[in-house]
């Protein structure tokens, strides 16, 4: 799975350090977005919509999502750089905001002229078309399952070690 080769690939990075007598931190950014745009994922689903005036969605896609403003990060970047307290620890970062799904979908396609409709279906037929739709895309139809699991995490270690505080989730234009 995804989240075992990410946490082997943070063990390898935290041995290979430590071998060296490397401090190291590693930071686990959440959905990357910035003034400009967002993330690619959700750069996509603007664009889709934008070519056709609106967007699909399960009406229970409400997993919860915290995306970041990617001047967060490098916020972080350089606050870690300067303090030794986050030293050889791995961070969660978090937006400072969680949203659902679907109003992290509203939100994007607010920032599109002309603004796309939102669609919602019931997730009777939305679930099944959307993991069909996912597998003759070659995409993995967990994809689905995604839009339904919070996906969110705790901001309070690296606020606590090095003064974290990132911003609500605002996206600008995407196209």
């Amino acid at each position: 799975s995804l989240a075992r080769t990410l946490a082997e690939s943070e063990a390898r990075i935290a041995a290979r350090c430590a071998a060296q007598g490397v401090a190291c931190t590693i930071l686990r950014p959440t959905l990357i977005h910035d003034d400009d745009g967002a993330d690619r994922s959700l750069a996509r689903i603007a664009a889709l919509a934008w070519r056709a005036g609106f967007f699909v969605l399960p009406a229970g896609a409400r997993g919860l999502r915290a995306p970041v403003h990617a001047d967060d990060v490098a916020a972080a970047v350089v606050a870690c750089a300067a303090t030794g307290a986050s030293a050889n620890r791995a961070y969660d970062l978090p937006g400072g905001e969680n949203v659902d799904y679907r109003e992290m979908v509203a939100r994007v396609l607010a920032t599109l002229s002309p603004k796309p409709r939102l669609v919602t279906i019931p997730d009777l037929v939305a679930r099944p078309a959307l993991r069909l739709a996912a597998r003759l895309a070659g995409a993995s139809p967990a994809l689905v399952d995604r839009l339904y699991d919070d996906l969110v995490f705790d901001a309070g270690p690296a606020r606590r070690d090095f003064g974290y505080a990132p911003r609500g989730f605002a996206p600008g234009a995407t196209t």
